[in-house]
């Protein structure tokens, strides 16, 4: 089995986007999930573009996780349901201020990550596996090994609630504000990561 590891390059290879509006390219933090405040209602959803992925085509994917980490606090009960997909593409170009990560294709893979566990404050936190999604992308007739695959978490109007349904982690550029609690450094270490398992 072979272990391939893969993180951003650039600003573009992450992006979140609110409701229907792409929310920022350049950010301290990406949230995906849900915000139920009544008087304000939010669906939060995530794009990560990995590059550079040395996977041949039809390789065998045993297993398959995001590694995140946590930008802030939450408890247990502020449950985000998110949905995981891949763009369903040979090849995924990098995020955009105009067009929605949710108008990208979706792959038939999905896998369903239900957070209803307690956040500490910049910690690493694990995604359930993704080896299906994955496995149909290399898949693909125009899979090449190289090629560059994009995940989306997308979050669910989850009802009005006072609690935040959603979760936040480090994005490519991680400058924290000092005034929301982090220490205004950069951190590469905290890039959200696709670790992927597989042989031939």
């Amino acid at each position: 089995i072979t272990e391939e590891g893969v993180t951003f390059t650039v600003s573009a290879d992450d992006a979140e986007q609110e409701n229907d509006a792409i929310d920022a390219l350049y950010d301290d933090d990406l949230d995906a999930g849900w915000e139920g405040a009544p008087e304000d209602q939010n669906i939060l959803t995530t794009g990560l573009r990995f590059r550079d992925i040395f996977i041949p085509k039809g390789a065998i994917i045993d297993s398959a996780f995001v590694y995140v980490w946590s930008h802030e606090g939450k408890t247990a009960e502020d449950v985000a349901r998110l949905t995981i997909y891949a763009e369903a593409t040979d090849h995924a170009l990098t995020f955009n201020e105009t067009d929605l990560i949710t108008a990208r294709e979706s792959t038939a893979a999905q896998v369903v990550w239900e957070v209803a566990e307690e956040w500490l404050i910049w910690e690493e936190y694990r995604t359930p596996d993704l080896s299906s999604i994955i496995q149909e992308v290399v898949n693909r007739d125009g899979w090449a090994a190289g090629n560059a695959l994009a995940l989306i978490m997308a979050g669910e109007n989850q009802g009005p609630s006072e609690l935040e349904n959603a979760r936040e982690f480090e994005s490519f550029e991680n400058i924290s504000d000092p005034e929301d609690g982090g220490d205004g450094q950069n951190h590469p270490e905290r890039v959200p990561q696709l670790v992927i398992y597989y042989h031939v």
